[in-house]
């Protein structure tokens, strides 16, 4: 909800407590985790933490490319957010 206001910051807090639990419920490599690097990753983007947003979509990178392969939609968007830094 706070990422729909605008209030990076909030959502950041949000994010990382949701993955967390993602995290710890599903492991590393599951896709609800590397969504949930995505989206911290995005927030911190947001907040211009750009050193901060790239380690959280690197570790998403790492997990779609394990899961689904370099050339996947998935690990390509991952990338992208990655040059975008």
């Amino acid at each position: 909800l706070s990422w729909n206001k605008g209030d990076f910051a909030a959502a950041e807090v949000e994010l990382k407590k949701a993955l967390q639990i993602r995290e710890s419920i599903w492991g590393l490599f599951h896709e609800d985790t590397s969504k949930a690097y995505y989206e911290v990753g995005r927030s911190l983007f947001g907040q211009k933490k750009y050193t901060e947003s790239l380690v959280y979509y690197r570790k998403c990178l790492r997990i779609r490319v394990t899961l689904y392969g370099k050339f996947h939609t998935e690990s390509k968007n991952a990338d992208h957010c990655i040059r975008l830094v």
